[in-house]
């Protein structure tokens, strides 16, 4: 009777292994990827969670015809090879029929969750009727403002960046984004802060200034220190390099 989530990892291209192994999953490995340890805080105290992997070629997300037309995948098509993913579960796992389920996800699944979530409503199938509705934290919406602009407002508000960069910061990203770019009285001539060189040059020197290592020290939640690799790094897949 728990309820059952879906769980959608960013990205794009970012396995949901990330979410299981080092976030709300029910252990966490830690570096010398031979230890785990139980999660006291693991969702799966309270629901069912299905961790999805998703494009194709991301974390175990697979084709059974390797074609660059099939690795080149859209969100519109994902949307509906998702919602597939979720019709199959249900037929292989029919003990699982009668719970209440929900989306969830993180980062660019702020893109797939809401407009997989609208499949699921318009599509009038009997499993629908179990949707309660979707979750998402840190999403990625609109691009400039909550993937660009937040991330170096979070960066300061963790005083990861000097001053000085965040003067240049505000002077070349963020005032001009607040005039509103989107709004053709505004700015008439299309202007996009965040494409600007200079907005560039100083955002990537915060991010140098941040996150100047390979290698995150992170506390686990026994308070020992322990060095992981960033999990953009270890999780996270690019179909770019593939020789298809």
């Amino acid at each position: 009777s728990d309820p059952l989530f879906f769980w959608y990892t960013g990205g794009p291209l970012c396995s949901s292994m990330a979410a299981l192994l080092d976030e709300h999953g029910p252990f966490r490995i830690y570096a010398d990827n031979k230890t785990v340890l139980i999660n006291p805080y693991s969702w799966n105290r309270l629901a069912n969670v299905v961790y999805t992997d998703s494009y194709i070629g991301g974390g175990f997300s697979y084709s059974t015809n390797p074609t660059k037309e099939n690795f080149n995948q859209t969100d519109t098509q994902l949307i509906k090879d998702c919602y597939a993913a979720i019709k199959q579960f249900f037929l292989r796992f029919p003990q699982f029929r009668s719970n209440n389920f929900y989306l969830s996800g993180e980062s660019y699944a702020g893109h797939i969750v809401p407009a997989l979530s609208k499949m699921i409503v318009e599509k009038h199938e009997t499993i629908n009727s179990k949707f309660k509705g979707f979750i998402l934290g840190n999403p990625l919406i609109d691009q400039a403002s909550t993937g660009y602009i937040g991330d170096l407002s979070t960066l300061r508000g963790n005083a990861l960046i000097d001053d000085s960069t965040w003067k240049m910061i505000l002077k070349y990203c963020i005032d001009p984004y607040n005039a509103n770019p989107y709004d053709p009285e505004l700015n008439p001539t299309g202007f996009q802060p965040w494409k600007s060189k200079k907005c560039a040059e100083y955002s990537t020197k915060a991010n140098k200034i941040a996150f100047p290592e390979d290698y995150d020290v992170k506390e686990d939640i026994s308070g020992n220190e322990r060095r992981v690799l960033t999990i953009e790094r270890f999780y996270c897949t690019s179909v770019l390099g593939l020789n298809i």
